[in-house]
């Protein structure tokens, strides 16, 4: 039958949806008896299933009788409001809106073109940009027909230059070629030079050996003997020594005399005397004396070293460390100090006596003389004219022109016992003892600035 064939297209399926059922009406559903008027019960409300939508065809059929009630209104046919299928379909054939929830849907008014790709193998063209509602429009002109695009011959497609798996790097600057692989260029010339070359050559190698003949047979057997010429005697300048500078002949030029000590006696005390009476001394100066005593029945002039030894005083550091040269020295004191310690102005000049010697270049002695310390105030009190007991502390330690002073007042610096050692410009020391502090700066003056 048609009715078992399935449907094979829309069409079909569409008409076979559309196309009237045979469904048979639904049977009256058994109802109890209604109550008449003359009943006092109320009238019992019909119950009605929930509806279902079937197409107007199932609705009502003509010929079909509607139930009705014993004496009331006639009942509505069943509908279904379920939505099916073949009623959208036959909204849709007739025209009608399907049934159903709207759903606003929001269409652009524009939408934006999509650029068309650039053809194989050209250059890519610049997008325009699209053309709004709004923007106004331009006729540059009346329009032209366009040139017929068969005739133009297809573009020529772009073919790649081939690229190597393994690109070499060329250096910006080739090195150079050796000499050896260069090329070199054949010339006409070569032989030509060489024919001449070998000629010259051959001919400078027989003077050569011509000359060598000649010299060994006729001048080396002749037994003349080439005398060269005397040489003129050259002039040798030997180097002057250097003179021997007598450093305190040059800083003490002024002398006052000399002092003959006694053959017995106490000559320390001789000398202390001498020095302060015999002798015209100026302020400020320092006057070099000479000191003599009768050795072996003559009078003969004594060094310091030697005035010590007779004195007695033998330092153990000055043992076989003195030198040649000496002086006896008497300054002009002009500072002076009360027993309160004060300077006296307008002092009257007084007398002090210093001692100069020399050291041996090989002398390494330095101050201070720890041993000679330990006696030195008994030893030179009496030649300097110092009451001992004044004698308080140990000596003490002191500088000037950057020389090392030992010193100890008593007990003040007009009278004192200072000692150093000073360096002179000549390289040469020299041991200075004097029996106040402006004796010791005015004798490292003169050794400094001279």
């Amino acid at each position: 039958m048609a009715d078992d064939k399935n449907p094979s297209t829309l069409d079909d399926l569409v008409k076979e949806l559309s196309r009237p059922q045979n469904v048979p009406p639904p049977a009256p559903a058994s109802r109890p008896p209604v109550p008449g008027p003359s009943q006092s019960a109320p009238p019992l409300r019909p119950m009605s299933a929930p509806p279902i939508n079937r197409p107007d065809s199932q609705v009502s059929r003509p010929g079909q009788p509607l139930p009705q009630h014993g004496t009331g209104n006639p009942v509505k046919e069943y509908q279904s409001s379920i939505r099916t299928m073949s009623d959208d379909l036959s909204s849709i054939k007739s025209g009608q809106k399907v049934a159903g929830t709207d759903i606003p849907r929001k269409i652009e008014s524009s939408a934006r073109p999509v650029p068309p790709p650039p053809p194989a193998g050209g250059p890519p063209r610049a997008q325009q940009p699209p053309m709004s509602e709004n923007r106004p429009s331009v006729n540059l002109g009346q329009a032209q027909r366009a040139q017929n695009l068969n005739n133009v011959p297809p573009p020529r497609p772009f073919t790649p230059p081939p690229m190597s798996t393994h690109p070499s790097i060329k250096p910006l600057t080739e090195a150079p070629k050796p000499m050896s692989e260069m090329p070199i260029s054949p010339s006409n010339n070569g032989s030509s030079s060489s024919r001449f070359l070998k000629p010259l050559l051959l001919i400078l190698a027989l003077i050569i050996v011509g000359s060598a003949l000649y010299w060994y047979f006729i001048i080396n057997d002749s037994g003349d003997v080439a005398l060269s010429p005397t040489p003129a005697p050259t002039e040798t300048f030997s180097p002057t020594p250097t003179p021997i500078v007598n450093d305190i002949e040059a800083l003490f030029p002024t002398t006052g005399g000399s002092i003959n000590l006694p053959e017995t006696g106490d000559g320390k005390a001789a000398l202390a005397a001498a020095a302060n009476s015999q002798f015209s001394v100026m302020p400020g100066l320092l006057t070099k004396i000479s000191v003599n005593m009768i050795e072996d029945g003559q009078n003969i002039s004594v060094s310091v070293p030697q005035l010590l030894d007779k004195f007695n005083i033998k330092p153990v550091e000055l043992m076989n460390q003195f030198g040649e040269n000496s002086a006896v020295l008497v300054y002009g004191q002009k500072e002076a100090f009360d027993s309160k310690g004060q300077v006296m102005l307008n002092a009257s000049p007084s007398r002090r006596l210093v001692l100069v010697a020399e050291l041996s270049p090989a002398s390494t002695v330095s101050v201070p003389f720890m041993a000679w310390e330990k006696t030195i105030v008994n030893d030179l009190s009496t030649i300097f004219g110092i009451d001992r007991s004044k004698s308080k502390g140990n000596f003490l330690d002191n500088s000037y022109l950057g020389t090392p002073i030992r010193y100890k007042n008593f007990s003040y610096p007009d009278r004192s016992i200072d000692y150093g050692i000073v360096t002179t410009l000549s390289g040469k020391k020299y041991l200075i003892i004097t029996s106040s502090r402006e004796a010791m700066f005015e004798v490292l003056d003169l050794f400094r600035t001279r």
